[in-house]
């Protein structure tokens, strides 16, 4: 569903047992259904960072900044 809460919670789960992947799906649905949300570009930013995939973290930091 269309509900970036949930996708949001579901991603900050999943980060939390390092399912990095599935984190990272979750987050990038979840500011899909809200792109004004600094907390879930944020949030994709650190998942990203833990996979080691650096320039798509900062790219999501970049965001949470741009969106605050």
């Amino acid at each position: 569903p269309g509900d970036a809460a949930l996708h949001g919670q579901r991603g900050d789960a999943l980060l939390a047992l390092g399912r990095l992947p599935e984190a990272i799906a979750a987050l990038r649905e979840a500011t899909r259904f809200a792109p004004g949300d600094a907390v879930l570009w944020n949030s994709l930013g650190i998942a990203e960072e833990r996979h080691g995939q650096l320039a798509a973290a900062r790219a999501a930091w970049c965001q949470a900044i741009a969106v605050l």
